[in-house]
């Protein structure tokens, strides 16, 4: 359970975005994609900046929890990029004013949840 408390401590808190006292991580991270310019490069099938971008973004916040992991799991262990790509679809589309750091965080809340 302590791991657990760490890990949403070090998601909550640890970024930006998903603090409930800042406004968006926008504001912090650099070159961060629209969920509009997302789903207009998919439609375009030209994601190429957008998906790595977000790759590394859940990449860095994977290696930012280092051990502390959810049953002993990475969060991104079963996850695949055709498969994120799709979940980050989802939510753009429903969500196109958002960013892609604010769909990522929503996602790793997501995928941490599934290890639960």
């Amino acid at each position: 359970m302590k791991k657990i408390s760490l890990i949403l401590i070090l998601v909550f808190i640890g970024n930006p975005s998903v603090a409930s006292s800042r406004e968006s991580t926008a504001n912090y991270l650099v070159g961060v994609p629209s969920c509009g310019a997302w789903i207009k490069q998919r439609a375009a099938d030209k994601e190429i900046y957008e998906a790595g971008w977000l790759a590394g973004f859940l990449s860095g916040i994977s290696t930012s929890l280092g051990n502390q992991r959810v049953k002993g799991r990475d969060f991104l262990e079963d996850a695949d990029m055709d498969s994120i790509s799709l979940w980050v679809d989802n939510y753009c589309r429903d969500n196109p004013l958002d960013n892609l750091s604010t769909a990522g965080d929503r996602l790793v809340r997501t995928l941490i949840n599934k290890k639960r």
